[in-house]
């Protein structure tokens, strides 16, 4: 029940932050990803022969349109944390463009190589975490 979700969820960010920092929302919206006719429940999975390019082209940005989520995870994709690491990683390049800590964009591959080099599983291409591909190679 939506009700008793919102209950729960405002009972825990009140309890975190303080009843007076946590108004009541002015909407909410629960999604039940299993019902939805266009999801069912389903996660991205890459087909053979994706490389890191074309990869990096789908979470590199469009002007100010920043992607995030677990499709967008090189190295969790299809997982509940590459949509958390992700999100954490876009939210965090965001608040450094807005402060001007930064100034880099996503990186986007005009023409694709079609082929990913060991040297390129890195945090360029959304590898934030060591690979044990790149570690280990081919065994």
């Amino acid at each position: 029940d939506d009700q008793i979700t919102k209950d729960q969820v405002l009972a825990v960010l009140r309890n975190m932050f303080g009843a007076e920092n946590v108004p009541e929302p002015i909407a909410f919206m629960y999604p039940r990803w299993s019902l939805e006719p266009w999801a069912y429940g389903s996660y991205s999975n890459w087909p053979p022969g994706t490389t890191l390019e074309m990869h990096q082209n789908l979470r590199a940005n469009v002007g100010r349109l920043y992607f995030a989520g677990e499709a967008t995870s090189a190295q969790y994709f299809g997982f509940l944390h590459g949509a958390w690491v992700e999100g954490k990683n876009v939210g965090e390049k965001i608040a450094g463009l807005i402060k001007g800590t930064i100034q880099t964009e996503e990186v986007h591959y005009d023409p694709l190589h079609g082929t990913t080099f060991v040297d390129e599983y890195d945090s360029t291409n959304g590898f934030i975490l060591e690979s044990t591909f790149a570690t280990y190679g081919f065994k």
